[in-house]
């Protein structure tokens, strides 16, 4: 009954939608599917929050790739891209882990300018370093990140941000 009415869904409902469902690890191909081809439909009305949302989700949902999630993702790269969103936040993150802290500091005592716990469409990155029109991510994963869900999830991620020009 809910994916009939995903066609009368702005925007936000869209994103906020696809954000709940990968949040709680609730990875319905159909609503997710569907959810893909409706934002395909409706993608002008997106703002930057609802593109973030919709990345970020389709990124985390652990389904299996299909031609309009693929589609979709591009669209979302594009319109970052033209819009000139695809661009790290001044915002950080919540406070970082012992050991992201640590190499934190590891990484700006060697590289000066670097930051942590930074924004970039969306998605959080745990070590930053800026270069002239590039990002530079660094990645401390712990033992959460072993899980092969959460590989796949890290590999979906780390593509849709590279597409976007930052090196992980």
């Amino acid at each position: 009954a809910a994916v009939e009415k995903i066609a009368g869904f702005n925007g936000q409902n869209i994103s906020n939608t696809a954000w709940a469902f990968a949040k709680v690890g609730r990875n319905d191909a159909q609503l997710f599917e569907t959810l893909a081809q409706t934002a395909m439909e409706k993608l002008g009305s997106f703002n930057e929050q609802n593109i973030a949302n919709t990345a970020w989700a389709f990124a985390r949902a652990d389904l299996p790739s299909s031609p309009s999630v693929e589609s979709l993702l591009s669209a979302l790269v594009e319109r970052l891209a033209a819009s000139g969103l695809a661009c790290l936040q001044a915002e950080q993150g919540p406070p970082l882990s012992h050991i992201e802290a640590h190499c934190a500091e590891i990484v700006a005592s060697l590289v000066p300018g670097s930051s942590s716990n930074r924004y970039f469409s969306g998605f959080e990155l745990d070590i930053v370093v800026e270069a002239a029109n590039s990002v530079l991510n660094i990645e401390i994963d712990g033992p959460a990140h072993h899980s092969a869900e959460q590989h796949r999830a890290d590999e979906r991620r780390d593509g849709f941000l590279s597409r976007l020009g930052v090196h992980i």
